[in-house]
């Protein structure tokens, strides 16, 4: 069995939804991005916090309008500026100003969505150092990620440690499984309920809670899925 160090007082919990190529307007980009910030409004802790652009450090769009012009403006670009509406859009935001004020709390949520190409898409809530937030995230992990699976409709969204990703592999055709998880129908195919786990639908998927809450647990089930097959790879484009 992969072996991952004990869950250090300073470590990064986080959360990652992934999917493969698909095709989405701006417009379609923002109402997803307006959405979310609904979603944490009605959380509590570092996430019910003010939401800022991440870049600008200005407050998060207020109208589907605003919203719709500022995915715009995370477009990919070519190197001579032109839009390449293909390859996605990146828009991102914050609770503070992290990079200048390292101990404040604060989270970051960042985006790209839209994308045809290989690389696929991917949301990823980061948040600040420290047990507080952690235990804060960890009581509020059904919410987390079901709220954001239903807005993004990703293959899976798992809420994560570094060591409990690095055990995995990040770049792992399979989706991951975390110390809570969701997974597409299109992903999954559960033959067995995994030692120390609690599977049941929900929504067009499945939610997976590792008992107890850690990441050796979640690790072990991630094996064990694996291992018989439940967990499964993109179909082929």
């Amino acid at each position: 069995m992969t072996q991952i160090s004990a869950i250090q007082k300073q470590s990064h919990v986080f959360v990652r939804l992934r999917w493969g190529a698909r095709h989405e307007s701006a417009a379609t980009i923002a109402t997803r991005m307006a959405s979310t910030v609904a979603l944490f409004s009605k959380l509590h802790g570092v996430l019910a916090g003010t939401w800022l652009r991440m870049h600008e450090q200005t407050p998060a769009p207020a109208t589907p309008g605003e919203w719709e012009e500022y995915v715009i403006k995370s477009v990919t670009r070519a190197d001579d500026g032109t839009p390449e509406e293909r390859l996605g859009y990146h828009p991102s935001l914050a609770t503070s100003r992290p990079y200048e004020q390292d101990d404040e709390p604060y989270a970051i949520f960042k985006v790209t969505a839209g994308s045809q190409g290989a690389i696929g898409n991917n949301c990823v809530l980061n948040f600040g150092v420290g047990t507080d937030i952690e235990s804060d995230v960890l009581a509020q992990a059904d919410a987390i990620v079901t709220g954001l699976a239903q807005i993004w409709e990703p293959d899976y969204a798992a809420l994560l440690t570094r060591p409990l990703n690095r055990a995995q592999g990040p770049a792992s055709a399979l989706p991951a499984v975390g110390l809570t998880t969701w997974v597409a129908q299109s992903r999954m195919a559960p033959t067995a309920t995994p030692d120390n786990a609690v599977i049941e639908p929900w929504g067009e998927g499945f939610l997976i809670r590792s008992v107890p809450h850690d990441e050796s647990t979640a690790l072990s089930v991630w094996e064990q899925l694996k291992n018989s097959g439940s967990l499964l790879e993109a179909p082929a484009r």
